[in-house]
């Protein structure tokens, strides 16, 4: 790898991790935004709606698609940044977040009996330098791209759809519950 290639790696490779503080900044203000917005129909397509963990994962949902979107957009040019291993990149840290999130919630919740705000805001803390560190590996090593990169956009756009819908529309599951007000 010539000098040039290793410094565009060395830089995306800090975008990518300074994806790890902002999105997660990201994170803490999109849960108080639907409230500020009025409760518009718009914004509670972005923005969880209620105390449940479903309404959570957008929290992991969009600040990282937001983030990754934004990142791209403004030093694609600069870096040579590969479009399709980053659409890969983001999909993997998106899938490892929301695992995580949910694995933690049930882990401490259903296990333990133990829920508190420090522990979600640890877990999202977590699972997004994790997913971050993940997806950073993965645009670092990932060679034959056509079929990942197919199933990547098929999941964000999957993911987009499902938590659109169920938004509006949720199930009588535990997933779905407010346990705040029921």
């Amino acid at each position: 790898m010539d000098k040039f290639n290793i410094n565009n790696m060395k830089r995306i490779q800090n975008i990518i991790l300074l994806g790890i503080p902002l999105i997660f900044i990201l994170a803490c203000i999109f849960h108080f935004l639907y409230d500020v917005t009025g409760k518009s129909t718009i914004a509670a397509i972005i923005f969880p709606i209620n105390e449940s963990i479903f309404e959570h994962l957008k929290l992991a949902l969009y600040p990282t698609i937001f983030y990754w979107l934004f990142a791209y957009i403004i030093n694609y040019k600069y870096y040579n940044i590969n479009l399709s291993k980053w659409i890969i990149g983001c999909t993997c840290s998106l899938i490892l977040n929301i695992l995580i999130i949910l694995s933690c919630y049930y882990i401490f919740k259903g296990a333990f009996n133990y829920s508190s705000f420090f522990l979600d805001i640890c877990s999202i803390l977590v699972s997004t330098g994790l997913g971050q560190l993940v997806s950073l590996h993965v645009y670092k090593n990932i060679h034959n791209i056509k079929l990942p990169l197919i199933i990547s956009l098929i999941l964000i756009l999957s993911l987009i759809i499902l938590f659109t819908f169920f938004t509006f529309n949720p199930p009588e599951l535990p997933l779905f519950i407010d346990y705040s007000n029921g």
